[in-house]
């Protein structure tokens, strides 16, 4: 993994710290999760993580981190989501909750698999 790309920066400016080392925690994983090398870049103005495909999008909001993985991802594992508030493509992690790192490394594992098909 290496630093945040200038986009990354420039995207996380606007939030407070807790946020923001939220944020560099689920990076951390996701890059700990992969067993290819992601690139990096904003997408739909949001830090996208791709591989063939996009893996996963990451945007940060007032009260919660959200994952957009894809809804393939949050029907695979909707029973361990059901603690989160989600959407056909959307994860919500309230920032006042402990964030689950074996769910999130668990859904970019099963992302990454279903691009190497």
């Amino acid at each position: 993994m290496n630093q945040l790309p200038e986009p990354f920066i420039e995207y996380l400016k606007p939030f407070n710290k807790a946020y923001v080392d939220k944020f560099i925690k689920v990076r951390t994983w996701i890059f700990e999760a992969s067993d290819v090398l992601l690139t990096e870049k904003m997408s739909y103005q949001m830090p996208t993580f791709f591989y063939k495909k996009v893996v996963c999008h990451i945007g940060l909001f007032n009260k919660h981190l959200s994952l957009f993985p894809t809804p393939k991802a949050i029907e695979v594992f909707k029973d361990r989501l059901k603690d989160y508030k989600t959407s056909k493509g959307t994860i919500q992690m309230p920032y006042d909750k402990v964030l689950d790192k074996n769910l999130i490394q668990d859904i970019i594992k099963f992302n990454l698999s279903e691009q190497k098909k």
